[in-house]
């Protein structure tokens, strides 16, 4: 069976606070694997940290005839086996196995939680006050790439930043046509996204739930709202400030390129997208440039190469920002054309 003592013995999992242990205990459990039974292949590419339990294993590459056998309860057994992406080794049970595997992604996440929450305490200044308790929806937030690519610090002050606003069913979080002031991350509940078309007719167009973001779109082109947010329940958001969001996430996520240095991006590989509207891109634009208006990139990120360099450009820049927080927020690298085409030479 799997304890708190237990887990605390291995490594990186003794550097997670309680509250975090306690909450990765729950949803793990222990698998059994028969002699003989390859538990990970050379080349895998899951993410999975995979921990010996019981038993013995035999670690095996194709570069080398050595072999390595790690036996329960040794030190070696105490770190992941085989870790890494691609797997270094094949990993063969020597006797009946007992392990346990943690996804790499949410055990990240656990670490920088933590991290944050010292970081938090330390800015308090507050003889001692941890931040934590009621963590799980930051854990979930903090599933977004967005938040994963924030310095510690500033991740820290944006948290504190935060107001926790309660909601019950029926509740109009954001209402289409309305100026947009404030950022939201979902803490508990769920929330529809609805749009009313011309005609008055009311679509719900998806659902958010724990640790899901809304409301950048007004503040990043400033516009009005497009959708309305109502709460299908009761639950409790955390509201960012306009000024706070464009210090302390805006600011920070966003690259920003010249002409010269867009150029070098281009030629070593990055692909220009222009995020204007189809008639405006018919009405003029930069030979080798990508048509991927603001309004359908969400539908179409599907048709972008995640391991790629984007260059983003429209008229003034305004939507390349928000084109580029939205793949920011998805794990893509956009950097937008500073002064967007009002900023290329004459003759471009």
């Amino acid at each position: 069976m799997l304890t708190l003592e237990l887990l605390r013995r291995y490594t990186p999992l003794h550097n997670l606070t309680e509250a975090n242990l306690s909450r990765l205990v729950r949803r793990l459990s222990l698998t059994d694997v028969p002699k003989g039974a390859v538990i990970c292949q050379e080349g895998d590419t899951d993410n999975d940290a995979i921990f010996l339990f019981e038993g013995g294993v035999e670690l095996r590459t194709h570069t080398s005839s050595m072999t390595r056998v790690v036996q329960a309860g040794t030190p070696d057994a105490y770190f992941p086996l085989a870790a890494g992406r691609p797997r270094p080794y094949t990993v063969t049970a020597t006797t009946p196995v007992r392990l346990f595997r943690v996804d790499n992604a949410s055990l990240d996440r656990a670490v920088l939680l933590d991290e944050v929450s010292t970081t938090i305490t330390r800015l308090r200044d507050s003889g001692g006050e941890r931040f934590g308790g009621d963590s799980e929806w930051l854990e979930a937030m903090m599933a977004n790439p967005a938040f994963k690519m924030l310095p510690k610090e500033r991740l820290a002050l944006l948290l504190l930043k935060l107001d926790p606003i309660p909601v019950q069913a029926g509740d109009v979080v954001i209402r289409q046509g309305d100026a947009g002031h404030d950022y939201y991350i979902i803490k508990e509940g769920r929330l529809a996204v609805a749009r009313k078309d011309a005609q008055g007719k009311i679509k719900v167009l998806s659902e958010l739930e724990r640790g899901s973001v809304f409301g950048e779109d007004a503040l990043l082109l400033d516009e009005p709202r497009n959708a309305s947010i109502v709460a299908l329940g009761d639950g409790v958001v955390m509201r960012l400030k306009r000024a706070e969001f464009d210090e302390l996430l805006k600011k920070p996520l966003l690259q920003y390129v010249t002409v010269a240095e867009a150029q070098a991006m281009l030629k070593n590989g990055a692909r220009l997208l222009d995020v204007r509207s189809p008639a405006e891109f018919r009405g003029g634009s930069i030979k080798g440039s990508d048509n991927f208006p603001i309004g359908d990139l969400r539908a179409r990120l599907h048709e972008l190469d995640a391991q790629r360099a984007y260059v983003l450009i429209c008229r003034t820049g305004r939507q390349s920002e928000a084109a580029a927080f939205l793949l920011a927020q998805r794990g893509f690298r956009a950097a937008v054309l500073t002064g967007g085409m009002q900023a290329l030479p004459t003759g471009a």
